[in-house]
């Protein structure tokens, strides 16, 4: 069954897979997490919870290439336009 962080950074992943982005869900252990590309892959994200935050890691390239920041939002759907503003940077 899925939990309900899973299925709101699904909701995420499907709003950004209709922007052309690339997104898809994986595990951190036990902890879901969104993956995110932006369309020439140079630009990432990371979004999941840590503790009780909810934290989006932004990287230039693939995570473990460079780690850019983070930032914490006080919901999942806030992260939504930092995100997808992030993953833009690869159209210009």
């Amino acid at each position: 069954m899925e939990s309900s962080d899973e299925a709101s950074l699904r909701d995420i992943a499907d709003r950004l897979l209709a922007n052309d982005f690339h997104a898809y869900i994986r595990h951190d252990g036990a902890t879901p997490l969104l993956f995110a590309l932006g369309t020439k892959k140079s630009h990432s994200v990371d979004f999941r919870r840590i503790d009780k935050a909810l934290v989006i890691e932004y990287w230039y390239g693939h995570p473990d290439d460079d780690f850019i920041s983070e930032q914490v939002v006080p919901t999942f759907e806030a992260a939504f336009g930092p995100i997808s503003a992030w993953l833009a940077r690869d159209a210009a």
